[in-house]
């Protein structure tokens, strides 16, 4: 198989949720073709579902390296930050993801969890709000590129 088919085969069974077998793909599609940025992205991704944080921030970081205007990658960076309840970073994180995306939604969502977790209710809705206004904008822009 080549890294495109190590790659899809990782990304079906990581939605299966066969995470450690996923990381294996992953992996496989990184030493077939180690400038594969979504093969580092998903691997990240599969090693925080199995709770190891520094590994997935390692691979976040490298995918960093091939796509440094991703808004996903800063996302899931900033989400180990939150799960670690480092809240500046995490926020740093999601801000830069804003940065390259204004209508990451999840972005939004992510930044009102931490201002929830710091009891900033006010500032949490706030968030909450503009993570709706971007999906309703993302929904009105793919109306008019569906036409």
């Amino acid at each position: 198989m080549d890294a495109q088919e190590y790659y899809e085969e990782g990304a079906w069974l990581l939605a299966q949720q066969r995470f450690e077998e996923s990381v294996d793909c992953f992996t496989k599609a990184i030493e077939a073709d180690p400038s594969l940025a979504k093969a580092y992205h998903a691997r990240g991704a599969a090693y925080f579902r199995l709770g190891q944080d520094e590994a997935a921030l390692h691979d976040f970081k490298k995918a960093l390296e091939f796509e440094p205007e991703n808004p996903r990658l800063y996302y899931s960076i900033g989400l180990i930050y939150f799960r670690r309840q480092d809240y500046e970073k995490a926020l740093e994180h999601f801000n830069t993801a804003l940065k390259h995306d204004s209508l990451y939604a999840p972005a939004y969502l992510a930044k009102g969890q931490v201002f929830e977790a710091l009891g900033e209710e006010a500032a949490a809705d706030i968030e909450y709000e503009k993570a709706a206004a971007a999906k309703r904008e993302q929904i009105k822009a793919s109306r008019i590129v569906d036409f």
